[in-house]
């Protein structure tokens, strides 16, 4: 008996509808690094010319937080294009299926998130009340609000777009094994989040926290057969991490107001694997209130999508 088709099975089928290959897989992968570093030379030609300032080397300043949210924002046209050109299908097939990208997963996601991260910042500050406010004046916050908050929008469906989106859906189509469509994508993207500031304990406590946070993003993309659910999630995630409030001398440029930064040497190894196990409870709480059958903030999982069997992947 064959089981229904579900909304992930039709976010598969839109990989299909183009040119599928490992090879256009890997050209595709080489050409968003090229076009990365075309983004890179561009912004350093800026910078040359005096048309933007200079971050230096240091990028924990408001004008190194703006680049680096651009740059990282650029993966998006990039992978859009590369799905485009090398796969020869619609780039908004990344999206969701039938290019779709319903908007009330993206509030549902993004309002749950921003309730468990207000709840874990109650706690925290329980076991430890120091806070302070950011370098910014509240008249410059209120104004720059805003543009950042898109830079940031755009940030991470950038992040979304190529790692829970792409990725997924070209390893989903050539494997069954979820530890290679989902642990791949989710491995790198923790990976890319490797800080040689942090102390041992505290990298690793961090990397913990990315993990747990890719592995809930592709749950919800699995789910729902979208993206939009996964960037409402990490629009809010961020916002909190980088406009609101920051734990981080790397990150609190933009902040409203800065908790004890995780680079602190302060810190114990108690204190990371503290930081983690809330962090993985945070992941473990935003999963079960959108997803669980009981939930009054669930998001309908659509197990029928057009009433035909599910067709595999062919052999490739």
């Amino acid at each position: 008996m064959e089981r229904p088709r579900t909304a992930f099975d039709a976010y598969l089928d839109e990989a299909g509808k183009g040119r599928e290959s490992a090879w256009r897989t890997v050209l595709s992968l080489v050409m968003i690094v090229i076009l990365l570093a075309c983004v890179l030379v561009v912004l350093g030609g800026l910078v040359f010319a005096g048309l933007i300032p200079d971050p230096g080397d240091d990028l924990d300043t408001a004008t190194g937080m703006v680049v680096t949210l651009v740059i990282v924002a650029s993966l998006l046209p990039a992978t859009a294009l590369a799905v485009r050109v090398v796969h020869r299908r619609a780039a908004s097939g990344v999206l969701g299926a039938s290019g779709e990208l319903p908007l009330p997963l993206f509030g549902r996601a993004a309002l749950v998130m921003a309730g468990v991260i207000l709840a874990t910042a109650a706690l925290g500050l329980a076991l430890d009340p120091r806070i302070a406010r950011g370098p910014m004046k509240l008249t410059t916050w209120l104004l720059t609000l805003p543009p950042v908050a898109l830079l940031v929008l755009l940030q991470v469906t950038a992040e979304e777009y190529l790692f829970r989106g792409y990725l997924v859906q070209v390893l989903a189509r050539r494997f069954r094994s979820p530890v290679v469509w989902c642990g791949l994508p989710a491995a790198i993207f923790t990976l890319l989040h490797w800080n040689d500031q942090l102390g041992g304990a505290m990298n690793a406590a961090v990397l913990v926290s990315i993990g747990a946070f890719a592995l809930a993003a592709t749950t919800l993309v699995v789910r729902t057969g979208s993206l939009a659910a996964a960037i409402g999630m990490h629009f809010a995630n961020n916002m909190a991490a980088l406009v609101f409030v920051s734990a981080s001398t790397a990150t609190d440029a933009l902040a409203l107001f800065r908790l004890p930064p995780i680079e602190s040497p302060e810190w114990t190894a108690s204190d990371a694997v503290l930081l983690a196990a809330l962090q993985v409870a945070s992941m473990a709480a935003v999963s079960f209130l959108l997803l669980h059958a009981r939930s009054p903030f669930k998001m309908e999982r659509r197990d029928a999508v057009d009433g035909s069997p599910v067709v595999p992947a062919p052999e490739r």
